[in-house]
């Protein structure tokens, strides 16, 4: 008995001196993984560093820039993330390649970046700047451009439920339902057999008819979603292109 309790005196000491570290650690980033996803980003700045010692060619330097923004937002140092993402941007908007991966990433990063942010009117901006690059230099049917218009539409959908004057929801809801019904045909178009991501953008459709107080629509695309989701999952399958 007498050891057990010296064991548990030890263990409250050694808990509560570890105590302060942790809560400093929480106090900056905000969530207890933060030792593992720190650890990540002084990977990505040693990569970093080590690129520029090298001199190496300046897109190998801009993505590895965007792996390191990506480690910032995780660890919601906003600030630096944004700066280091408007760096590339800026760095590859005059960038002669025939497409630019690099440019894109960093938009698209940007984008998410000032939604989780809450600067919704500059993510969608952001986002409607990936989906006319990639627009003018791929083709309609690409993966990509559906992609954009899907990260567009959720993003109208999160500003809808934001703004102030009911002039600019309706206007947000309804661009919202006119990408996803384009998602939606495009994705029927490469997999006329159903996939996860039609079920997901028929989700985020319900959503948009739910804020617009549309019963008969909302129900529609949910059950759609669901079975959809469900059809698959009982197959074991998902069929992706």
């Amino acid at each position: 008995m007498k050891r057990l309790f010296l064991f548990l005196t030890v263990s409250l000491f050694l808990i509560m001196a570890a105590l302060p570290f942790r809560m400093k650690s929480f106090n900056e980033y905000g969530h207890g993984h933060a030792a593992v996803e720190e650890e990540n980003y002084f990977a990505c700045l040693d990569e970093l560093k080590k690129l520029k010692a090298e001199n190496a060619e300046e897109e190998a330097i801009q993505r590895c820039m965007l792996k390191v923004a990506r480690a910032l937002a995780v660890l919601r140092q906003y600030r630096a993330a944004d700066r280091m993402y408007r760096d590339v941007w800026q760095a590859r908007a005059n960038s002669n390649a025939a497409y630019d991966e690099t440019f894109v990433a960093a938009v698209i990063g940007l984008a998410g970046l000032r939604r989780d942010m809450g600067n919704m009117d500059s993510s969608t901006a952001c986002y409607l700047v990936a989906l006319e690059y990639d627009k003018k230099h791929l083709q309609a049917s690409d993966m990509r451009v559906t992609r954009d218009k899907n990260n567009l539409a959720v993003s109208y959908l999160i500003a809808a439920k934001t703004a102030q004057k009911e002039v600019n929801r309706m206007l947000f809801l309804r661009s919202a339902a006119g990408l996803f019904n384009e998602v939606i045909s495009e994705h029927q178009a490469r997999s006329p057999q159903g996939s996860l991501r039609e079920a997901n953008a028929r989700q985020d459709l319900a959503y948009v008819f739910k804020e617009l107080h549309d019963r008969r629509g909302y129900e529609k695309e949910l059950r759609a979603a669901r079975n959809m989701q469900q059809a698959l999952a009982s197959r074991r399958v998902c069929f992706e292109p």
